[in-house]
């Protein structure tokens, strides 16, 4: 059995896509996954599968809630070790003049679309800056992610790929709750 964790864009965002933790949770073991745990209300669960890829795992997750709920959901899901190693690569860490309070990972559900970046390296940004390093991007918002110069979407048009963000606070919690299973 492998430990995964399942990120979903866009729920429980003012009152749109509401979508219980209790009920995903449910469903989610309806799908055969194991030791399934919730975090937080915006959509992150952490489980246990035997081996799978994580693609097929984030379609049957999209799919399942689409017939229950009725909305189609974005899911990004990464094994235990590509978690790991997405924190491990985060370059501002290791710059160390970044606050942590202001950096998130956005994760995306395929391999980019590479001739996207150029556009948005080419934006004004302001302070905000990012990293594509794989099928992460790393994003330091010091003015805070509420006025931040780019946003989600802006990274799934470019790249060609669904994307969602999390902050270090969710990324790390998220982290333990995997290495407790």
């Amino acid at each position: 059995m492998g430990t995964y964790i399942s990120l979903l864009r866009g729920i429980n965002v003012g009152g749109h896509r509401k979508l219980p933790m209790a009920e995903l949770r449910e469903l989610a073991e309806a799908l055969g996954w194991g030791d399934v745990r919730s975090y937080i209300q915006s959509g992150n669960l952490v489980f246990t599968h035997r081996a799978a890829k994580t693609e097929k795992l984030s379609r049957e997750l999209t799919k399942a809630i689409e017939e229950r709920f009725g909305f189609d959901v974005p899911v990004v899901t990464r094994t235990r070790g590509e978690w790991e190693k997405a924190i491990e690569a985060n370059p501002f860490i290791e710059r160390g003049d970044c606050d942590p309070g202001q950096l998130s990972i956005v994760f995306l559900s395929s391999n980019p679309q590479r001739d996207g970046l150029t556009k948005l390296e080419a934006r004004d940004l302001r302070n905000d800056e990012f990293q594509l390093i794989g099928r992460e991007i790393f994003l330091h918002c010091p003015d805070g992610a509420a006025n931040a110069r780019i946003s989600i979407t802006d990274f799934e048009r470019a790249l060609g790929a669904s994307a969602t963000a999390r902050n270090l606070r969710t990324v790390g919690k998220l982290r333990e709750m995997a290495a407790e299973l």
